[in-house]
């Protein structure tokens, strides 16, 4: 089932960069156990991004590993990578 993804943030060119560089960072730290999101999904989130997953999900599971900063910094990466890629539709959860 493909479903609409909200608008997500109106970030201008530099807050959309200062974003992804922030997420791309959180998405690689150390986590508990020294394990980062990248350990288990990848280098990139590509697999919510292409999702409808909501940020509210995706903050929750990411919380159980990494501060809450961090998690939050995760959710903005996968806004950048939808915009990025022009998506506007998803995979439903």
């Amino acid at each position: 089932l493909v479903v609409d993804l909200p608008a997500g943030p109106a970030w201008s060119e530099r807050e959309r960069a200062e974003a992804a560089t922030g997420g791309r960072r959180a998405w690689r730290a150390p986590g508990v156990g020294g394990v980062s999101c990248a350990h288990c999904h990848g280098p990139e989130p590509l697999e919510f991004a292409v999702t409808a997953i909501g940020d509210e999900a995706v903050l929750a599971h990411a919380q159980r590993f990494v501060t809450e900063r961090e998690a939050a910094a995760a959710v903005d990466l996968l806004w950048v990578l939808r915009r990025r890629a022009g998506l506007r539709r998803g995979c439903a959860w």
